[in-house]
């Protein structure tokens, strides 16, 4: 979780979509907070491309975990509240940020995946 959370923003820096998915499951699903739904790591991938293309460059940002806690059958959730600032090609800077909750599962390969990716 720490790893993936300190490459997110890098990850973003760098408008690479594919690296920033790598962090959920294959079939993990990422909730926008106006209720869009993405479902599995190619389409979240295939989204964050989107979102950083066009020119819109990174400024700042950041994921600040405000807790962790188990859940039954192996989970793990973290929340807390990140957000970022970023500028598009006409020099329109736009910062974003909110609460967010993230559901954690063991894979079989033994590396811990998102399976449900809430931002608010």
């Amino acid at each position: 979780m720490d790893r993936a959370n300190a490459d997110w923003l890098p990850a973003m820096q760098a408008g690479d979509g594919a690296r920033i998915a790598e962090a959920y499951a294959a079939d993990g699903v990422f909730m926008l907070p106006g209720g869009q739904t993405i479902v599995g790591r190619a389409a979240i991938a295939d989204f964050y491309a989107k979102q950083l293309a066009g020119g819109r460059r990174i400024l700042k940002g950041a994921i600040h975990t405000d807790g962790v806690g188990e859940a039954a059958g192996g989970l793990v959730i973290e929340w807390g509240h990140g957000g970022a600032t970023s500028v598009d090609a006409a020099g329109n800077e736009t910062t974003t940020s909110g609460p967010y909750m993230t559901v954690w599962k063991k894979e079989a390969d033994g590396r811990w995946a998102i399976v449900r990716n809430l931002i608010f």
